[in-house]
Parts: C-alpha cells; structure tokens; sequence
C-alpha cells in the first residue's frame, strides 16, 4: 500500500482534481502502475462489445478532462492504447467523432422515460449474432402470436451470459478433493451399544431424537465416538445438551458435568 501526500492535487478513483492559478481543475487519471488491460479485438466477446468499448472510454477521457489541451494528450494516448489491441482505425475515428458529439450534446440532453423492455439472456457461442438478427427480424410475426404475453410485446433486448473458456475447463479453483467427503446416510445409522464398557449401560439405543426440523441420526455411533453432541436426560424429565471433542465414554467418565 502507498500513499501520496500534496497539496497542490489529490486523486480519486479515475480523477485527479488539481489547483492551477487557483482555480479547481481536473483531469482523467490512471496510476503510473497500471497496464494496458483493454480487451483485445480478437477475444471471443460480441462484436457490438467490442465496438462500443472505445466509444465508452473516449467519453470517460474527455468528461474528465477541463482542459482542452490536456484532453487532446489522453485521447490520443487512449487511441494508441486501443491501436495496440488490434483495434481498426475506422473503428476507432467513428467511435472518438461519436464521443465527442455526445460530450457536446450533454448539456443540453433531456432526460428520457426509461421504457421497459424484456430482456432476453442467452450463453454467448458463434451462432448468438445469427440468433439475434433472426428473431429481430421476424419479431413482426412473433408479437402477433395469441399466447404472447402483454408484458413481451415489445421487441427484446438481447444480452450474453460468458461461456466456459479453456480456464473453466481445464482448472478447478475450488479444491474439492481436498475436502473430507461427507458420508450418505448409512443403513446401520442410529445410537448404538459396543457392550463391553459401562458407559453402554446408560446409552439408549436409537435411530431417531427429538427435534423441531429432524430427527434422524444420519451417522453409525456409540461410546468411541469423538466430536458428538449429547443428550443426558434427567428422571425428573429435564435434559442436559453438551458436546464434546474426546471420546463419549472418556467425556462420562471424566470430570462430572
């Protein structure tokens, strides 16, 4: 962890607000540390993603940005940014001309009642983009279906769900076999005797205990057992709960409880 005093700037997430001939200005921000993570054109990812993720970070520069010199410097070192993941120059010049008319517009934009629309998720595979155009396209005859719901006669909106990629497949991240495997229900469950200790002589045999939510004993013990919760039940009706780590028949036998 470091830290950085001064008090001429401070910076905040992507923002950095600085003092210069004392007024307030600021500028898009990114620590010195930081790589060039952009996702590359080549990854399986929808096409409208991809060429809409310039257009998304060309607007973040240039709202944080109250310099016109200094925008110009971090558009352009955003471009080269997007230029080394295997971005297209028209995809690029269309997305930086579309962020700047909707920077320019910003001021004078008027609020729109958001309308709610269905959306329909789907898992992301090759054939997503021709799935889509089909139902846009015939979307006409599908409203006029009698069993379409009133709530489903606007036209979707689609989004993707992340497929498995070579990670999912081929590494597990949680360990389960290094987890103890719980044991099923046996058919033998139940409290049981050994009959050769005096301790057996005060155990009740039984499959099942009193209980609000269940009262089966899924697991085969009897006095050796370690780690149990117990019931000692009193001649005047009341019970005693407790539990223990050793041995039950080491638990009775020692200190009174």
């Amino acid at each position: 962890m470091t830290s950085n005093i001064d008090d001429k700037s401070v910076q905040f997430l992507d923002v950095e607000i600085l003092i210069i001939n004392h007024k307030l200005e600021y500028k898009h921000f990114t620590k010195p540390t930081d790589c060039n993570t952009i996702l590359h054109f080549e990854s399986f990812h929808p096409r409208h993603l991809k060429e809409s993720l310039p257009y998304s970070q060309f607007l973040k520069v240039l709202r944080n940005n109250s310099q016109s010199q200094q925008c110009d410097q971090q558009l352009k070192i955003m471009y080269q940014k997007f230029q080394s993941r295997g971005y297209q120059y028209t995809i690029l010049d269309d997305a930086m001309t579309k962020a700047k008319i909707a920077f320019s517009s910003l001021p004078t934009q008027i609020m729109k009642v958001a309308k709610t629309r269905p959306i329909f998720p789907m898992q992301f595979n090759t054939a997503s983009s021709e799935l889509t155009k089909s139902i846009r396209h015939n979307w006409n005859i599908l409203e006029l279906g009698p069993t379409l719901p009133e709530e489903l006669c606007q036209r979707p909106m689609f989004c993707y769900r992340r497929n498995r990629n070579l990670r999912d497949l081929l590494v597990k991240t949680d360990p389960q076999h290094c987890y103890s495997p719980i044991k099923k229900e046996s058919k033998n469950a139940g409290c049981v005797r050994c009959l050769g200790c005096v301790t057996c002589g005060h155990i009740i045999p039984s499959k099942t205990f009193s209980h609000p939510y269940t009262g089966k004993i899924q697991h085969r013990i009897h006095c050796r057992t370690e780690f149990v919760i117990f019931k000692l039940t009193c001649p005047c009706g009341l019970n005693y709960i407790g539990k223990t780590e050793m041995a039950l028949c080491e638990r009775i036998k020692g200190p009174q409880i």
